[in-house]
């Protein structure tokens, strides 16, 4: 066995495993127009005098913005229309932050969105429009944005939401549906250690040869 060629291996496999790990660590390679649809039920809170809403709670009627409190994250589902480096995450179950509308909740909101262990959504921006149609109370998104984030914290891709809610006001049933399209992709660093690796071990080779003119041969 030649102390020389394993050792070069071992070098050699530890660079592939390195490289296989910035592969993983470069997973969410989002790209521009990629698309995150899920959809959430609320229940909408009105203004003392019942002309607008006040509060969009998702969680199980515990309003708590912050989302620390027990039971007051909602849930989400994404949906089957998501697209691109979203498509994994379909049918998946993920949470939600409740927003208060009057005034509005003050951005940016940490994790407003956790839809997936590896991947969460920051609301840096957040507008509006309040419009009461045959029945119902809907809720638009306007000018809505946020940060895509990893499981590291890590800013991965920048995302514009639009979205409705539509409040039955005979059944009080209410539901949420919402589209972030990714705007900016922000990429992901991926140290490029296989080529550094091999090349330092081709260096220890040459020093190893330097100090012993014939390779120590164990066995056949």
């Amino acid at each position: 066995m030649n102390f020389e060629s394993n050792g070069f291996k071992a070098v050699v496999a530890t660079a592939v495993f390195a490289g296989a790990m910035s592969v993983s660590a470069a997973a969410h390679a989002f790209s521009i127009g990629d698309t995150l649809q899920f959809s959430s039920n609320a229940v909408v809170n009105y203004e003392t005098d019942g002309t607008a809403p006040d509060t969009l709670n998702f969680g199980n009627n515990v309003f708590d913005p912050t989302g620390t409190a027990a039971n007051s994250l909602g849930s989400i589902r994404v949906t089957q229309f998501s697209t691109g480096s979203f498509a994994p995450y379909i049918n998946m179950n993920g949470t939600i932050k409740d927003l208060s509308l009057n005034p509005a909740t003050p951005t940016p909101i940490t994790n407003f969105l956790q839809i997936a262990p590896d991947l969460s959504f920051d609301l840096t921006g957040f507008n509006y429009e309040v419009a009461p149609v045959s029945g119902t109370f809907n809720v638009f998104a306007n000018g809505v944005s946020g940060v895509f984030k990893n499981a590291s914290g890590q800013a991965i891709a920048q995302g514009l939401i639009s979205g409705q809610l539509v409040d039955d006001l005979t059944t009080g049933l209410s539901s949420y549906s919402g589209t972030i399209i990714v705007t900016q992709a922000t990429p992901v660093p991926t140290p490029a250690l296989l080529p550094g690796l091999i090349g330092m071990g081709f260096a220890a080779i040459r020093k190893r040869k330097q100090g012993q003119p014939e390779a120590a041969e164990v066995g056949g």
